[in-house]
């Protein structure tokens, strides 16, 4: 026989979960009647749909390699692994087999022996790893039938049940059992949702997300009454709310140059020169370091902030110039260099300590350290207070989930592996009241009576995927394309949109949570109510509206329909401390 390695299969199977997309519009399917895979497994699904769990219930005995069973060969798992993937692979090696002897031809070969013998070397390394299932078990080189591949695929799959059933018989008798659980997390406290044959849940009162909104809410109507008071409040303030916006945040940058950092690092400098120990200079070189880091770190700061010095914000583009700058110095100093060199500081006290501070000059040296992380800590703390970029990072990262908080009820059942169903079902609609951004939780807990074996979570999040249309609602800064009574160039107006999203983006939505919170765009009816005769009784304008950013930047043309003049518009969604000119959705 030919000796053959068996570490061809050393393949683990790393997820039991599989989570099918079952869309409302029926496009999950191809046309043959099988799912597409770009529904299975995503980060995302539609708020809508129904999520099918398939559980891989034989995969999970590669889980309890851990544990040694009382009267099982101690080396039955790994068996099981071994032909379990050998299986994975019948059809693709049977079809190899069925081409290579196909192409054999004896006249051929007689004539060219090089060609003889390459086929002979490739035929070998096919055979190989099926032959190494004749040294698994006895059965499946003595049992009954041929020795073609078909014939000891045939009995592999024969001895792998009879694996499976002795391990699953063993496990139920040394008591181990299956949990899977489901959770609606939003921000009110998780909510346990019902999967059939997994608990005793009851299902949450039917609930179907609004697809097509075209009328605002009523939360909608009273934010568009106080967004119409605020902007009649400001109809003649121009672009005054975005640059208060733009001065609260450099006014925050700013507090840094008001502080004493000149009399903070002399005294931390005087200090440092009190200490005449050898076991502190390696300290003293990194404090010396990082007073220079520092300082120069200032400077940087004095130099970012006469960019926003005597600013021209006369245009849409500047506006986002602007805007953007800002967040990128927010980026430096909240996450890079200013966050940085403050742990360095902390860093070095904490190695100060370790020391030991049993003089007065090296208890100085960290009451001046402590001063300077206290001081700077607080400047970090109000920079990144309602900021923009802190939105964004919230927007962008989500807030993690702890799975070890989420705990089974009493309702969820403890089931044998061989009684555990292999799929279940949750119809979203079933789990009652939620939002965009909400997620679902799976736990799936396979336990023995001493110990955890496996635990397998998973989190989808629920966004409007298919195609939809939004209503949001905000203030815009309207330009009139002809002449009015309103002394500005841009006038405040209130305006509901209705957006059509999800036509042509169904598959990135799917994909990244980042598209959904703040990438997404869409295209729309857009209705505002500006002032331009400036007789304090709002006019109807309407036109098309494109939004981009997750509606953070909104720009388009309308008409004014009383005067038939047209207008175009911008918004941005900005956090400003009086308001947010931001669209407020559904």
């Amino acid at each position: 026989m030919i000796f053959v390695s068996t570490t061809l299969y050393s393949q683990q199977v790393e997820s039991v979960l599989r989570v099918i997309e079952v869309d409302r519009d029926g496009k999950y399917r191809t046309a043959q009647n099988e799912i597409r895979e770009s529904y299975v497994n995503n980060k995302v699904s539609d708020i809508n749909s129904t999520l099918q769990i398939q559980i891989a219930i034989d995969d999970l005995l590669d889980k309890v390699k851990g544990l040694t069973f009382q009267g099982l060969p101690s080396d039955i798992v790994s068996k099981i692994n071994k032909l379990s993937i050998a299986l994975e692979e019948r059809n693709k090696v049977l079809s190899q087999f069925k081409i290579l002897l196909e192409e054999y031809d004896y006249r051929k070969f007689k004539e060219n022996s090089l060609l003889n013998k390459e086929w002979v070397s490739t035929m070998q390394q096919l055979v190989a790893p099926v032959e190494a299932l004749t040294q698994i078990d006895p059965y499946i080189e003595e049992g009954p039938g041929g020795f073609r591949p078909e014939d000891i695929y045939a009995r592999t799959s024969v001895v792998l049940n009879r694996m499976r059933a002795e391990v699953q018989i063993t496990a139920q008798e040394e008591g181990v059992y299956l949990q899977l659980g489901a959770w609606l997390y939003s921000k009110r406290e998780p909510l346990p949702l019902h999967l059939p044959g997994f608990d005793n849940i009851e299902p949450q009162e039917r609930y179907e997300v609004e697809r097509w909104q075209i009328l605002p809410t009523k939360e909608q109507v009273a934010a568009l009454k106080q967004l119409n008071e605020i902007a009649a409040k400001n109809r003649n303030q121009d672009l005054s709310v975005i640059k208060k916006y733009i001065e609260t945040e450099v006014d925050r940058i700013k507090e840094l140059l008001f502080l004493d950092s000149k009399n903070l690092f002399e005294n931390l400098e005087a200090a440092l020169e009190n200490i005449d120990h050898s076991s502190y200079q390696t300290i003293q070189s990194q404090i010396k370091e990082l007073i220079v880091d520092f300082k120069f770190f200032i400077k940087t700061i004095e130099q970012k902030l006469k960019f926003y010095q005597n600013l021209s914000l006369d245009s849409k583009e500047a506006i986002v110039s602007v805007v953007n700058q800002i967040e990128e110095d927010l980026i430096y100093i909240t996450e890079q260099e200013g966050k940085q060199l403050v742990l360095k500081f902390v860093n070095t006290y904490e190695n100060l300590k370790k020391l030991g501070q049993d003089t007065e000059e090296i208890a100085t040296l960290g009451e001046e350290l402590t001063k300077i992380i206290t001081t700077y800590t607080s400047w970090l703390e109000i920079v990144s207070q309602d900021s923009l970029f802190k939105n964004i990072k919230s927007l962008l990262h989500g807030v993690e989930v702890d799975f070890e908080a989420l705990q089974f009820s009493d309702e969820v059942l403890n089931l044998m592996l061989s009684e555990a169903p292999k799929d279940t079902e949750l119809d979203l609609y079933t789990t009652g009241i939620r939002q965009q951004g909400d997620r679902i939780l799976f736990k799936l807990l396979l336990r023995a009576p001493t110990k955890e074996i496996y635990q397998e979570t998973r989190e989808v999040y629920l966004y409007k995927v298919l195609p939809h249309i939004e209503g949001t609602v905000g203030v815009v800064f309207a330009d009139p394309l002809s002449r009015t009574a309103i002394e500005t160039q841009f006038q405040m107006a209130p305006y509901y949109n209705m957006l059509l999203k999800g036509v042509f983006d169904q598959k990135l939505r799917r994909q990244s949570v980042a598209y959904n919170r703040i990438f997404d765009w869409g295209i729309g009816l857009h209705i505002s109510a500006p002032d331009f005769d400036g007789d304090d009784v709002p006019e109807l304008g309407t036109g098309i509206v494109i939004s981009a950013l997750h509606d953070y930047l909104q720009t388009g043309l309308a008409i004014n329909v009383f005067t038939g003049d047209p207008y175009w518009f911008f918004g941005l969604r900005l956090p400003v401390p009086s308001f947010s000119i931001s669209g407020l959705s559904n």
